[in-house]
């Protein structure tokens, strides 16, 4: 009877330990299904019932328009900031620039970067022009520094609590490769909040990242000439839903 004991004893542990190994590897499987599935979302196919078609083509030429507000909602030819002609959604840019802002936009106030993607020869700002956009601030708000002051033999120092206006010298502009095609009914959620969706066509997916600019280096807005470093570069569709993840993780913890 010992030996039986013995032999139900291993083949209970041998079936404790097979179960644990099947549910690891099924842990495995399921995170790499994730992973591959974020980076490779389902996209159209001849059995898809439906799907979003890209509005713009990757062999054509456009243009790049940056306008600087103070409104999201107001924008005029005037406060065009910065453009650059006959760009490709697939090649990179980067510019450094120096630009001048409008005297209102330094009085210590949010400024918008309105950034649009249009057909080369085109207006942004006309409705019947099909473009893309995105809006994003140039500016933060942080404390000034401590001030030393010499009075006589001692120094004082004053300490200024009110928020100041800083420009951010750089802004990162991303696009989704414009020649994907999504299942109308699988397409990633994480793209619905930036993605422009005009029946069963999508506008170009712009992206500003704003994760991977240090805020160390924002600048206080002492005169209208300011200095800007303009990137411009495609983005894959699982990098860009990381990034989108990872701003609705910081901003439910902001709030």
């Amino acid at each position: 009877s010992s030996g039986i004991n013995a032999e139900y004893g291993g083949m209970k542990y041998l079936s404790w330990s097979n179960l644990c190994l099947g549910l690891f590897l099924l842990y495995l499987a399921n995170s790499f299904n994730v992973f591959y599935t974020l980076y490779y979302p389902p996209l159209c196919t001849e059995d898809s019932i439906a799907c979003y078609a890209p509005k713009f083509s990757s062999s054509a030429k456009y243009d790049f328009h940056l306008y600087a507000t103070a409104s999201l909602n107001r924008i005029s030819p005037e406060n065009l900031l910065y453009s650059k002609k006959g760009i490709s959604l697939t090649e990179p840019f980067e510019e450094e620039v120096q630009l001048l802002l409008k005297r209102s936009l330094t009085n210590n106030v949010t400024v918008y970067g309105q950034v649009f993607v249009v057909a080369s020869g085109t207006d942004p700002l006309s409705r019947s022009v099909l473009s893309a956009h995105y809006a994003t601030t140039l500016t933060s708000f942080k404390r000034p520094d401590m001030k030393k002051v010499n009075l006589l033999d001692g120094i004082s120092i004053i300490d200024n609590n009110t928020l100041e206006a800083h420009w951010r010298p750089k802004l990162l502009v991303h696009i989704l490769d414009p020649d994907l095609k999504f299942d109308a009914l699988e397409y990633p959620a994480e793209l619905r909040r930036i993605m422009d969706r005009p029946s069963l066509t999508y506008k170009p997916v712009l992206y500003v990242d704003q994760l991977s600019v240090t805020r160390r280096y924002d600048q206080p807005i002492t005169s209208q000439d300011v200095n800007l470093t303009v990137s411009f570069s495609p983005i894959t569709i699982g990098k860009l839903r990381i990034w989108l993840q990872f701003e609705d993780a910081m901003r439910n913890l902001q709030s």
